[in-house]
């Protein structure tokens, strides 16, 4: 996954970027009714390419690193919800069952985003796409 940005500052081999967050709204906020006003998204980024400040570069980011985290966070609650369900209804026949599963399935996604948190996203400068002289 690459994403454009601008180098703003840089600490020994890596580089701060600055990037413009993408919006939900197709890239046209003014017409958008959801107060979504861009703003840029900051990070650090190896800089093995030597990027100076002020340089508008490229980044890259491993894809399966991003969409891991983002498939916990919105996709497994939907399956423990469901899991939960279909366990507590139609194997136990019990509504307190139900509830205890859904319980358990919250607290074991609590533990699995806690997990998923310590992954660490690296980011590396690929290309300068423009400097700033």
């Amino acid at each position: 996954m690459t994403k454009q940005g601008r180098v703003i500052a840089l600490d020994g081999k890596k580089a701060y970027i600055a990037a413009v967050r993408q919006s939900a709204c197709g890239e046209n906020c003014a017409h958008c009714k959801g107060n979504c006003a861009k703003s840029d998204i900051k990070f650090y980024a190896e800089n093995k390419i030597g990027a100076k400040i002020g340089d508008e570069v490229l980044v890259f980011a491993e894809s399966k690193k991003i969409f891991l985290p983002m498939l916990c966070l919105y996709i497994l609650p939907v399956i423990l919800v469901f899991v939960s369900s279909y366990l507590g209804s139609f194997v136990f026949k019990n509504d307190l069952v139900t509830v205890l599963f859904f319980i358990l399935s919250l607290l074991l996604w609590t533990i699995v985003i806690k997990k998923v948190n310590k992954i660490k996203i690296t980011h590396s400068v690929i290309k300068v796409v423009g400097r700033n002289d």
